[in-house]
């Protein structure tokens, strides 16, 4: 079970020299950031940002807390592209999605109200662990895709035949993920790289980049996915503003009575879920050059840079600025 701020505290307390009556639950980031945890938060290891770290430090001393080894994430320039040359775009993206289905299939639809309502008085403890490590996920795989472009200079071209299999498999989520790390700033200027693209990579990436499209309410990702038959990993961002949209902008109670109008409109993206897992993911593994171990390993631990600044200092040593 996820644990709390105030039991993770009371664990580091009982084994540290730390007094509990003066200690604090704090989270940092690698930008610098310093966020106190209130006792009532749940679920807080799984509620980290990628390479968040989790800190139980005297309140006297939370201004001198440094980021641990690792915390950057992978060395600036490091990559693993060799592994990346040995194995092949399917079977990469086959392991990427069998990892992101056993994630998706653990989330409990009360998580997704739980998370839509968070900040909000709820009774009890609710839990959206599961969801949380799945966003996280999402992140995860953004944010791959830009440093292991920069950092072992992986052509763009692999990681639209990685798109393109994720989509064979219907893993939205990560195929729109990936191709959400490819906008960003620090890639998308890599204009000499971009232009050594074949057109129809570049096509499976301007149709996917269209999917996000929010214009007329998401409608091109919506005929998409309403075209696929489960099993499907639907994009979570899109889904939790879904619900986030038919949360606040519609009251509660109406007259004193239940709005069923609102909750309708919150259980059919929760009924739009079930129907992606209508179905268990029952596809064989396609041919291998590696292991199920080793790429099992790989895709479940993948090291990331999630730092822009250091994404962008990278960016100009594969093409500087002119």
């Amino acid at each position: 079970m996820p644990h709390g701020a105030h039991p993770v505290r009371l664990f580091a307390t009982d084994s540290s020299e730390v007094d509990l009556t003066n200690s604090t639950c704090m989270r940092a980031t690698d930008d610098g950031e310093r966020i106190i945890i209130p006792d009532r938060r749940t679920c807080v290891a799984t509620g980290l940002s990628l390479n968040g770290a989790l800190f139980i430090s005297p309140k006297e001393h939370l201004d001198a807390l440094i980021f641990v080894a690792g915390q950057m994430g992978p060395g600036v320039m490091d990559g693993t592209g060799s592994f990346l040359e040995s194995v092949s775009s399917q079977e990469l993206a086959y392991w990427l999605t069998v990892t992101d289905w056993e994630a998706f299939q653990c989330i409990h639809p009360y998580e997704l109200l739980y998370k839509v309502l968070e900040g909000e008085s709820l009774s009890g403890q609710p839990m959206t662990g599961n969801l949380d490590v799945f966003i996280r996920r999402t992140s995860e795989l953004q944010y791959w895709a830009a440093t292991e472009i920069l950092g072992s200079h992986e052509e763009v071209h692999q990681s639209g035949c990685l798109v393109s299999s994720c989509q064979e498999y219907g893993n939205v989520n990560g195929a729109l993920a990936i191709v959400s790390g490819l906008s960003t700033p620090a890639i998308s200027r890599l204009n000499h790289t971009w232009e050594k693209l074949p057109t129809r990579i570049r096509k499976v990436f301007g149709e996917l980049e269209g999917l996000t499209d929010p214009s007329r309410n998401h409608r091109r990702y919506r005929m998409y996915v309403g075209t696929l038959k489960p099993p499907v990993i639907p994009y979570m961002p899109i889904l939790l503003k879904d619900m986030t949209f038919s949360h606040e902008g519609n009251q509660t109670l109406l007259d004193s009575l239940v709005n069923f109008e609102k909750m309708h409109l919150l259980a059919q993206s929760l009924r739009m879920m079930r129907a992606c897992r209508a179905r268990s993911w029952e596809i064989p593994p396609p041919p291998s050059t590696k292991s199920e171990a080793e790429v099992r390993s790989y895709v479940t631990s993948l090291h990331v840079i999630d730092c822009e600044r250091i994404l962008n200092q990278m960016s100009q040593r594969v093409e500087p600025r002119r």
